[in-house]
């Protein structure tokens, strides 16, 4: 019989939460809830794979050396939010995130004007309907993020990773999204009206309705105007 694996496993063999391998299971149709939930080895082999391919994988979860802070090695923390449910409409106008952990966290309707979320990690994170106008998100983890009807007008997406991401009718005027990851994404009724997408890839990603008016879209990649 085939041994079991728990989702919390595999979320320390990868070094991610488990609610981001909740997240990876459901996008590939493993039916898991929680981090007490289990699949089949051949189930768990295809979440790593998974996880490989969207870059996901990091160093697995372990403790710090004992001698380390005797010694000054302690690693700097990082403002770990993953999963905080933040109240919605939250004023974050602004706000200082750069390489904040926020994955799967619920920044539903809020106000993150101006924000600085380079480099941060909203892996499954909910956004939806969030004011994200000028905010930066250079190179920001945003895999299977849910930005359904946020605004992102003006706001930096270089080379931010939004594979799977929704952004179904975001507003994304003026955006920059020079060699952004946008492959599985769903940009259905999006405006990108005068965004930068040169070198964007936007591979396997579901444009039904969404406007490029005025869109620079030099090397885009899996994209016919």
């Amino acid at each position: 019989m085939s041994k079991s694996v728990r989702v919390s496993s595999l979320a320390r063999e990868l070094g991610i939460s488990s609610k981001e391998v909740v997240n990876l299971c459901n996008s590939i149709g493993i039916g898991a809830s929680s981090a007490s939930s289990s699949m089949v080895a051949a189930q768990a082999e295809r979440v790593r794979r998974r996880a490989e391919e969207m870059g996901l994988k990091r160093e697995p979860v372990g403790r710090e050396p004992r001698h380390a802070e005797r010694m000054g090695l302690k690693r700097k923390p990082v403002a770990e939010l993953s999963g905080y449910k933040i109240q919605p409409g939250a004023d974050l106008v602004n706000a200082n995130l750069k390489g904040t952990k926020l994955a799967a966290a619920n920044l539903e309707r809020a106000n993150l004007v101006g924000a600085n979320l380079e480099h941060a990690d909203l892996i499954g994170a909910n956004l939806e309907c969030a004011n994200l106008v000028g905010a930066t998100l250079a190179g920001a983890m945003l895999y299977i993020a849910c930005l359904e009807g946020a605004n992102l007008s003006g706001a930096n997406l270089e080379e931010a990773l939004l594979n799977g991401a929704n952004l179904g009718k975001a507003l994304l005027v003026g955006a920059n999204l020079v060699n952004a990851n946008l492959t599985d994404a769903n940009l259905t009724d999006a405006n990108l009206t005068d965004a930068n997408l040169s070198g964007a890839d936007l591979t396997d990603t579901r444009i039904e309705g969404a406007s490029f008016t005025n869109a620079i879209l030099d090397g885009v990649i899996g994209f016919e105007p």
